[in-house]
């Protein structure tokens, strides 16, 4: 790895790593062994998370990387005194079947139906909620954020390290042009998007009191936990396997929309038709900025621009 893409990435950690600290202790959570092993669970598992995206060099293409996304449980069960043996056979089911699909299907160039299948296993957990009360301390859902990043680095493991499958667009970089077309994305789709919201009272006008560090602090959250993870499923994975099998046209782009807005009918009292309605509307700009630029950094800029100010503007 070149001593620049280290130094960007160890830069990036350590950054990472004192905000989460600082976090924490907002929340009055005393630096003990629970804090100091749960941020090194966090520290092993953002490796491959920003190496991958930062660097162009990879490492042997071997399927036994794969177990390695096990050792931050053991760190972080060990420090918090959290292990349990059904939790860890979760979690090494959840590594392990999606990367028997990849062995399974590795003979094919393209990507093919072992490979949909390893998406499926990753994301279906998700939904299914099967993966809860594994990251059980601290209280809360702020740990769940450990699965999430888990969720990523098994994706790009699998999928950028070991099948080398092209047009993800698994990198941290943003030129000109992409910045222009989030912004333009962004735009277009509040236009779109605000009015018919309020409309069918999706939401409503309700704005919280400004607060800058806290708005910068959720748009990092949401575009670190939320925005590059479901941008690499559904636009980097999903869209771009649709992309190769029917070609880079509206069919592709609004199926893989429609996949995106069905996986928010769970979300609040489901089946929430009117949030699967406006995830697919978002769906369609994420999928025009993913398709512009070739990356996933200007539709989770997209995605978490629209999360944070629907969160600081909305309800």
């Amino acid at each position: 790895m070149p001593g620049g893409s280290l130094r960007r990435v160890s830069a990036v950690l350590l950054a990472l790593l004192v905000a989460v600290a600082a976090g924490f202790g907002l929340r009055g959570v005393s630096p003990d062994a629970a804090l100091f092993s749960a941020l090194g669970a966090l520290f092993l598992l953002l490796v491959p998370y920003f190496f991958f995206g930062l660097s162009e060099p990879a490492p042997p293409r071997s399927l036994l990387w794969v177990p390695a996304l096990l050792v931050p449980y053991g760190i972080y069960a060990a420090g918090t005194g959290a292990f349990d043996s059904a939790a860890l056979s979760r979690l090494a089911l959840y590594v392990g079947i999606p990367a028997l699909f990849v062995y399974l299907g590795r003979e094919r160039r393209g990507p093919g139906v072992f490979d949909l299948l390893a998406v499926l296993v990753i994301w279906l957990p998700f939904d299914l909620r099967l993966l809860e009360n594994i990251w059980v301390w601290p209280e809360g859902q702020g740990a769940y954020g450990l699965q999430t990043v888990m969720a990523v680095d098994l994706a790009v493991l699998l999928f950028v390290l070991v099948r080398g499958t092209e047009g993800i667009g698994y990198r941290f970089q943003l030129s000109r042009d992409g910045a222009r077309a989030a912004v333009v994305s962004f735009v277009f789709l509040s236009a779109v998007a605000i009015p018919l919201g309020l409309a069918i009272r999706f939401i409503r006008y309700d704005p919280d009191p400004f607060d800058a560090v806290r708005l910068i602090g959720s748009f990092l959250a949401i575009f670190l936990f939320i925005g590059i993870p479901e941008e690499l499923l559904f636009r980097g994975l999903i869209q771009n396997f649709l992309d190769q099998w029917l070609g880079k046209g509206w069919t592709s782009l609004l199926l893989a929309s429609i996949v995106f807005g069905a996986a928010h009918l769970d979300n609040d009292q489901p089946p929430n038709f009117a949030y699967a309605l406006m995830a697919t509307i978002a769906g369609i700009f994420y999928g025009r900025a993913f398709r512009r630029t070739g990356g996933l950094m200007a539709p989770a800029l997209v995605h978490a621009l629209v999360d944070t100010v629907w969160r600081a503007v909305f309800r």
